[in-house]
């Protein structure tokens, strides 16, 4: 209890939180170049010298954009400590370049880097800060959207750990009819299997075959 009232006032505290953030200046033509050379050198060692090269060239995108990958990579393969030092200077690099949405998502990737480890107040912290920031966003593209909506996941599977099911299930919901508008089928399918499980939780096995099987059809 005392961890979920932790967990709460830190929210509180920095949903009312002050950030303001500029927009970066590298064009989007610039980031596909980067994002199509990243997607094209998965492994670890291409990735590394590709973070290099950008290094040398001073391309604050291209870090960013590499220790963003770095570190997924490294948390697929349970190496939780490196995917949290890549994720924190990808964060560093994004704060430096003002932009939001990268500031954003290393936020999100730390969080749930931090959630894998169970170090719940920092998984918290971190998603928090990625949804007060992702909501004063003017702009509504898919990306930020998508934004939110990992930032309100990460916050109910925290709820769900710390056995708040019911506050668990809300912000599920709500990521849930975000995914819904934005035809996700990967969001879908998570939320409602998320949503199958509480009810399983409870013993309401028939509510919890109807979103499994929800689930089961957005796979």
């Amino acid at each position: 209890m005392k961890q979920y009232i932790y967990i709460l006032i830190v929210g509180l505290s920095v949903l009312f939180a002050c950030w303001e953030i500029e927009p970066s200046s590298y064009s989007k033509d610039v980031r596909k170049r980067v994002d199509s050379m990243i997607n094209k050198n998965g492994n670890l060692d291409s990735l590394l010298i590709l973070l290099d090269t950008f290094k040398k060239e001073n391309n604050l995108y291209g870090q960013v954009a590499a220790y963003k990958k770095l570190g997924k990579v490294y948390r697929e393969n349970a190496f939780f400590e490196k995917a949290i030092q890549y994720h924190k200077n990808g964060l560093e690099i994004a704060s430096q370049m003002n932009d939001t949405l990268e500031i954003v998502e290393a936020l999100n990737d730390l969080g749930t880097n931090y959630r894998r480890i169970g170090i719940l107040s920092e998984a918290s912290e971190c998603h928090f800060k990625a949804l007060n920031l992702i909501e004063r966003q003017g702009e509504s593209t898919y990306a930020v959207k998508k934004s939110r909506l990992i930032a309100l996941n990460g916050i109910g599977n925290i709820y769900l750990t710390l056995g708040n099911k019911d506050a668990a299930e809300s912000i599920f919901r709500k990521s849930l009819a975000g995914e819904n508008e934005l035809n996700s089928a990967l969001g879908q399918a998570i939320n409602t299997a998320n949503i199958g499980a509480i009810f399983e939780s409870r013993g309401q096995y028939d509510s919890a075959y109807v979103y499994f099987q929800q689930s089961l059809s957005y796979n």
